[in-house]
């Protein structure tokens, strides 16, 4: 039974994520899974490109047929579970039962969240997710489960730890390989052969399905370039390009475990047994990145496998910390760790999940526009690409990768998403002035937006405009904008940036750069031909 304090720590952390979870919509490879609920579907993946069976199972269905809000929600708690059954670990091993201390839970969620390499991908994205998050949340158990096997199996147990074994080896690629390693190792130390045969079983049967599949082979023979090159040349790359960068975003945890590692060393900590582990755990994270030296593609999110074994390692220690009588001494030094650790937590999860808020309204803006293009016998669609607001690093957003199959899903011949570089989804709550000023033949100007980028403290004035201006920008025609400030000074805001179409009309933008927009007393706007310079309207506008 989990204790009382432990699931008031997980139902908070499980809120908190519903929040950028529930928000995240369908993107990019989502759109591909979707129509891979199939068994014909799955077999024909497995056997031209990807050996993630149990993944790609999950994800397709899970699509196909579950609400979006439920199956974010089941991710949710699968990343809960797993930082529970991680810190549950140790105890699992030594005690023979789950029961992680509260302190444990929280450092390792909130390590967690800051060393991912990839939180966008790995965690809120669902396809990513399923690929990376749910992985971990299979091995995570099947560690929980082999540790805490005191008795001899039954017909019926023994089925289950094969299953779960398999789970564990048919998730991830580089994982599966050290996660048997490790097995194998825990057999060999712990005495446990027979109590682990069906679970050694099951992984390496998991692990085979996986690495052997045909699929892997075509698809890592699409990177000729890589193949091209000598064993030593990928070594060297590897070694000293992929792997250091590769660790480099890993930086915070190991920051903690060093930090922990040389505070509870002064306390001469005798649990030998829980140090052993730490180190053959923080080893297996080693060899999680090592073992793409025989991939010709290492993303920023495969990282998070290596991260997965040395949040173990950290659950280790802090296992290892509680031999100690040193309760002040621990106090001040799970403080610290807590305090770094939310010092960074609190700025990126509030932008993480505004991001992913803006992002639900811009998804609604683009359906319903998907919607209406449709209804009037379009076959070729235009929406506005997602903007992304700022966030502490660029690999916490979302994958931004067009996927083809968004086409079939919207039965369309195609869909161009226009980037943009404003917020379109906060249009609405912006101060503006309507204007309904003539900009020229069948062009109107309906309002002029003052939009503010409170994190970068940049500003454009936005143009709110029907009748589709970029026919005139894109052959020698601009706008002008002569603003004047209440002090007299004058900023020339001339614009030729092409014009989104967002919802039924067009919009273009000036750059403010940080000219306090409050100041404004008049604006000279209009259009004008380049070559020659001819004035083709001009609007004169006073603010109050």
């Amino acid at each position: 039974m989990i204790s009382k304090n432990n699931l008031l720590i997980l139902s908070v952390i499980f809120l908190l994520m519903l929040v950028p979870y529930l928000h995240t919509p369908v993107l990019s490879d989502d759109y591909y899974y979707y129509f891979h609920a199939s068994l014909h579907e799955q077999i024909g993946h497995y056997l031209v490109w990807s050996g993630r069976l149990i993944t790609n199972i999950f994800s397709s269905y899970m699509l196909k047929y579950v609400n979006h809000d439920i199956y974010q929600s089941l991710t949710a708690a699968a990343l809960v579970a797993s930082v529970y059954l991680i810190a549950a670990i140790p105890s699992a091993l030594f005690v023979g039962k789950p029961k992680p201390s509260a302190i444990s839970i929280i450092i390792i969620f909130l390590s967690f969240w800051i060393s991912n390499p990839a939180l966008g991908e790995t965690f809120f994205w669902f396809v990513g997710a399923s690929n990376y998050l749910w992985p971990i949340f299979y091995i995570s158990l099947f560690f929980v489960i082999l540790a805490r096997q005191r008795k001899s199996h039954t017909l019926l147990s023994y089925s289950g730890a094969i299953l779960v074994g398999f789970l564990a080896g048919c998730s991830n690629e580089n994982t599966c390989i050290v996660a048997t390693i490790l097995t194998i190792l825990y057999s060999i130390c712990f005495s446990r052969f027979k109590l682990s045969a069906p679970y050694l079983i099951g992984i390496i049967l998991g692990s085979a399905v996986l690495l052997f599949s045909p699929g892997s082979a075509i698809r890592s023979s699409y990177f000729k370039e890589w193949h091209s090159l000598t064993l030593i040349e990928k070594l060297d790359q590897h070694l000293f390009e992929r792997l250091p960068a590769a660790l480099d975003s890993l930086w915070p945890i190991f920051l903690i475990i060093i930090f922990i590692a040389l505070s509870f060393g002064v306390l001469k900590i005798e649990s030998r047994a829980s140090l052993i582990c730490a180190l053959a755990f923080f080893i297996g994270g080693i060899l999680c990145d090592l073992a793409f030296v025989a991939s010709p593609y290492m993303p920023e999110r495969a990282g998070i496998g290596a991260l997965f074994m040395f949040l173990i390692t950290l659950s280790f220690l802090i296992h290892s910390a509680n031999f100690s009588n040193e309760k002040i001494f621990k106090s001040s030094i799970y403080g610290i760790i807590i305090v770094f650790a939310m010092t960074y937590f609190l700025p990126s999860y509030g932008l993480i999940s505004y991001s992913n808020l803006r992002a639900s309204k811009q998804d609604a803006i683009r359906m319903a526009m998907i919607t209406q293009q449709i209804d009037e016998g379009k076959k070729e669609i235009v929406i506005p690409d997602f903007y992304l607001n700022r966030l502490l690093k660029k690999s916490d957003g979302f994958p931004t990768f067009k996927n083809s199959y968004m086409f079939n899903y919207f039965k369309v011949d195609k869909i161009t998403e226009e980037p943009i570089n404003f917020d379109y989804s906060i249009i609405d709550s912006l101060p503006k002035r309507d204007v309904n000023a003539k900009l020229n033949e069948n062009i109107t100007l309906k309002s002029i937006y003052f939009y503010t980028d409170k994190l970068s403290g940049k500003n454009k004035l936005i143009y709110r405009i029907s009748g589709d201006i970029n026919a005139y920008l894109m052959h020698n025609t601009a706008i002008f904008s002569h603003v004047t400030l209440k002090n007299n000074d004058n900023k020339n805001m001339d614009t030729i940036v092409k014009a989104i179409k967002v919802g039924s009309d067009w919009y273009t933008y000036s750059e403010a750069g940080k000219l306090d927009l409050s100041e404004i007393s008049k604006i000279n706007i209009g259009m004008y031909t380049t070559e020659p310079v001819k004035i083709l309207s001009s609007n004169y506008l006073e603010f109050k």
